[in-house]
């Protein structure tokens, strides 16, 4: 191998025991901040604030949401609450209109009238129909109607009589056919 190519670049290193170095400044803030509370505070008041203090700096220290650290996460809600937000799906009144012109403006005009819901199942209903009877073949009209669709009329095996219709093949002599 010619390079050596770093693996395990988004995995911080732990450096001072099993906390990696930011890990470690945030418990060494939360001792900072505890130590004169100790100084000056009997026991049971000061395991009253440190409890909750060793909670957050651990929140800080080692909890991700989403693969983003506690500092990210909150300082990103406070950038949400505090700037303002653009809504940009909300049309403005008075909006400019976009204008459709030329070959565009033809074809938008000339679709048909929009029908109802009810003209469109009766169109939908009709063509169903259709379907299922006699039709003659739009490519070759000579040809008898033929039923489209499954249906009474609508044969999909042969029978003796297509049997009968059939002209046999006379067996030549030496082509393999008895």
């Amino acid at each position: 191998m010619r390079y050596q190519v770093p693996q395990f670049i988004t995995i911080a290193d732990k450096i001072i025991g099993p906390f990696t170095l930011k890990q470690f400044l945030i418990y060494v803030g939360a001792v900072m901040i505890l130590v004169p509370v100790f100084l000056s505070t009997s026991i049971p008041l000061f395991i009253t604030i440190a409890v909750p203090v060793l909670a957050i700096a651990a929140g800080f220290a080692h909890f991700k949401l989403h693969g983003r650290s506690l500092f990210t996460v909150i300082g990103s809600a406070i950038a949400f609450a505090t700037r303002g937000q653009l809504f940009l799906w909300r049309r403005e009144d008075g909006g400019k209109l976009l204008l459709i012109r030329g070959e565009e403006y033809q074809q938008y005009h000339s679709t048909e009238v929009v029908q109802s819901l009810s003209d469109r199942a009766r169109s939908l209903e009709a063509v169903g129909n259709v379907v299922n009877e006699d039709v003659v073949d739009e490519i070759d009209p000579d040809a008898a109607p033929a039923a489209v669709g499954p249906g009474p009329s609508t044969r999909l095996t042969k029978t003796a009589d297509d049997a009968d219709e059939a002209a046999p093949e006379e067996a030549e002599p030496g082509n393999g056919k008895p």
